[in-house]
């Protein structure tokens, strides 16, 4: 006894003078830009936010480099009686990248109290091991409240500066109430942050962004560790000084007087592109610079820019609490987003039952 086989579904005729029907198409899944460094929540960062891994592209070939990382790390402890301003950059030919100063609230003809910090290798001259020159690529400040949580508070101020700055002479020899004029003009500055001391429990972090391109392209001599007024002629001017490069944007903190002594720690993070010795281990290891259509790079410049003139941020690998619990949610609805469109798709590619 033989069963009979089911009969063969016959394709579907089409009537005559009747257009055939066009399948919808299905949604394509997004797909990530190359190379945008997307952090952990799936949002895109700039090419020179610190936390984007790619390195800065070029929009014209510029040949080898060694692409190369630096830290620079200065503690500050702020008081009653004196006023703390921080300048960080990334000046493209130094490892040098903190100058702080300390001075009295109160003005005087006494000077402040100088320090410059820099990235340890960067900072070194051709001679003493360093690289024979290099170029500006990303510059990060994070700033952290390392102080107990009941004694944290006070004013604190922000800016990432695009100019420079006009001051009363050089900083080495300026006195406290001229201190006090720049620490004046920075907090009128209509761009100027104002923020609490409280806010920087977890590390917040901010980037420069770049102010003069043919600076930032250029690969200019390894100057080593910088004096304090050598740095300051990058982001300063006065009367008889010989303004140097200045590649990319200024972070400024101004700190006032508090009520209790509080422990505060910059670091700056400092991407270079550096050429070194052929008998060198990194000079053997350079390999071209990438290179990027003019229109991606003026996207990447604009988000960049966009973002530096906002509040510093937190670092997403260090931040704890409801920021944390929010990047989660956005980075799951984005993997579920994904996952849907590619469901759509292959649901698109199945034939239809007649």
């Amino acid at each position: 006894m033989t069963r009979n086989a089911a009969p063969k579904s016959q394709p579907r005729k089409q009537q005559p003078g009747s257009a055939p029907k066009k399948r919808a198409q299905a949604p394509k899944p997004r797909k990530q830009q190359r190379g945008s460094g997307s952090s952990r929540a799936g949002v895109a960062l700039p090419y020179h936010s610190v936390y984007n891994n790619s390195i800065v592209p070029a929009t014209s070939f510029q040949g080898d480099a060694f692409p190369l990382r630096g830290l620079a790390r200065r503690e500050v402890v702020v008081n009653s009686t004196t006023r703390t301003l921080i300048f960080c950059t990334n000046v493209g030919s130094s490892g040098t990248a903190i100058f702080s100063v300390q001075y009295t609230a109160a003005g005087g003809a006494a000077g402040g109290v100088f320090n410059i910090n820099g990235a340890p290798l960067l900072n070194a001259s051709d001679i003493a091991g360093g690289p024979t020159s290099m170029r500006a690529m990303k510059c990060g400040l994070s700033l952290v409240n390392r102080t107990q949580v009941l004694n944290r508070g006070g004013p604190i101020y922000f800016l990432n500066c695009g100019q420079r700055l006009l001051v009363e002479g050089a900083p080495f020899t300026m006195t406290s109430t001229q201190w006090n004029n720049v620490f004046d003009n920075i907090v009128s500055h209509p761009s100027v942050r104002p923020m609490d001391l409280a806010d920087f429990g977890v590390p917040r972090c901010s980037h420069s962004h770049v102010v003069d391109q043919p600076a930032y392209n250029d690969f200019g001599e390894n100057d080593g560790t910088l004096t304090v007024d050598q740095f300051c002629a990058h982001i300063m001017v006065w009367s008889g000084s010989t303004p140097t490069p200045r590649p990319m944007s200024t972070l400024i903190y101004a700190i006032d007087t508090v009520t209790t002594n509080q422990s505060l720690l910059f670091s700056a993070t400092v991407d270079y592109y550096t050429r070194w010795p052929l008998n060198t281990v990194a000079g053997q290891a350079q390999k071209p610079i990438p290179v990027v259509d003019q229109k991606v790079a003026n996207r990447h410049d604009a988000a960049s820019h966009k973002m530096a003139s906002q509040d510093p941020y937190h670092d997403p690998a260090r931040s704890s609490g409801f920021d944390t619990r929010m990047r989660e949610f956005e980075h799951e609805a984005d993997v579920m987003a994904n996952k849907l469109e590619k469901y759509a798709l292959k649901a698109a590619r199945l034939p239809r039952v007649p």
